[in-house]
């Protein structure tokens, strides 16, 4: 089973600080997401759900479970601040920041690290797009390297004696397909965890 990562980001045309719009599913398509697949991601974004249900729920599963979240920072959209905000405050590691142009940073977020990328007419700028591409697929590759060591979160930074939670033993209220795919997963690991240790030992 691969890595799992979800995207926190715009979805559509939205208009920019310049007010000129940027079309941030080409973003996705052009950047975001293929660059994380040459990391050996699998990609989540929460409009390619079609499954009936309250998209809060499958919202929460992700920032909960999943191994990395990008989080698109050029527009100050509630939504994706949200997402990091809860993100931040369950998971110590495997979160990664990207940005478009913008003409200032938010306070709370002036010194974390942002992988800035590039627009041309309000989508990737294909010039520049390759290099861009293969920085955050680069910075992916380090996040995960590292995800066990360092703590990205500045809420687990600066309480040093707050402890994570067991995440991977957290229910959310309402259980979803996910859910059930990754106790199946989860099961499969253990059991094969387990056969390894007795192969080793006998």
């Amino acid at each position: 089973m691969k890595p799992h990562a979800f995207i926190a980001m715009p979805f559509g045309s939205k208009p920019g600080h310049d007010g000129r719009p940027i079309d941030f599913n080409r973003v996705y398509a052009e950047y975001i997401r293929p660059a994380l697949e040459a990391a050996g991601l699998e990609v989540f974004r929460a409009d390619e759900d079609s499954r009936a249900g309250d998209i809060r729920t499958d919202m929460f599963q992700e920032l909960l479970v999943a191994d990395l979240v990008v989080a698109d920072l050029t527009l100050d959209n509630a939504n994706v601040w949200y997402e990091l905000g809860v993100r931040h405050a369950l998971r110590a590691r495997g979160v990664v920041l990207v940005q478009g142009p913008r003409p200032n940073q938010p306070f709370d977020i002036y010194t974390d690290r942002k992988l800035n990328y590039s627009l041309l007419d309000g989508a990737p700028d294909p010039a520049k797009l390759p290099a861009e591409r293969d920085a955050l697929t680069a910075m992916v590759r380090a996040s995960m390297a590292t995800s066990t060591r360092r703590k990205v979160s500045p809420v687990f930074q600066l309480i040093p004696n707050l402890e994570q939670p067991e995440w991977r033993r957290l229910l959310l209220a309402e259980r979803n397909e996910f859910s059930d795919a990754y106790d199946s997963w989860s099961s499969r690991m253990e059991v094969a965890r387990v056969t390894t240790q007795v192969g080793w030992h006998a």
